[in-house]
Formats: structure tokens, sequence, C-alpha cells
């Protein structure tokens, strides 16, 4: 995933770059602690820091997770229910859901 970029990003801060954008789920969700929606942007060495939000239909919560603690390029974004709807409030969706009609926003901060 990369992502769509907004107009102004990605930005310099001092040594690090900021990138702003949105992206749609996976077609295909796989849930868990290995599972969500990889993060691959080609144009960072490391991933420093990655936060979404709720999605723009407002149905789940997105959580960026790192894979590894540090500067590493190693991210995935976790979909959670808002609902009791489907698998419940909190939950995360059942594998195999369709997300691709979910957008949301999300920040990396990078080198």
């Amino acid at each position: 995933m990369s992502g769509t970029g907004l107009k102004g990003y990605p930005c310099s801060m001092g040594g690090k770059v900021a990138k702003v954008g949105y992206i749609n789920g996976p077609v295909s969700y796989v849930g868990g602690v290995t599972g969500g929606l990889p993060i691959l942007d080609t144009a960072f060495r490391s991933l420093d820091y990655v936060s979404a939000g709720i999605t723009r239909s407002g149905l789940y919560q997105v959580e960026a997770q790192p894979i590894t603690i540090g500067n590493g390029k190693q991210w995935r974004l976790r979909f959670f229910n808002t609902t009791t709807a489907g698998t419940g409030l909190g939950a995360e969706p059942a594998n195999g859901a369709n997300l691709s009609a979910e957008i949301v926003q999300f920040l990396i901060i990078g080198g």
C-alpha cells in the first residue's frame, strides 16, 4: 500500500518526510496480528510513525500496527468495527471481507 498523497505532500521536516494521503481497504481482508493491510511505500527508507483514523463511511476504526520497532519499513493497517453489526463492536471484519469501498486518510513520517 502506498496510497494517494494529498496535494502538498510529501513535505520535509528537517531530515524527515511526512506524507498525508488516503487508501482504499483491501478486496479480501485478513485479520489478526499477522493480517491487516501492509504498508509498502518505496518513497521512504524507513517508516518511523504511521497513523490512520476512522474510514469515511464511519464503519471502521483503522489502527496502524508496527511489525518492527524502530526505524523499520514494516507496518500494517488493521480495521476494527465501530458498530455492533457483523462481527461486533471493536472486532475485526471477517476474513475475506471486501473493504475496497472503505477509504481512510493516513499520516506517514519517515526518512
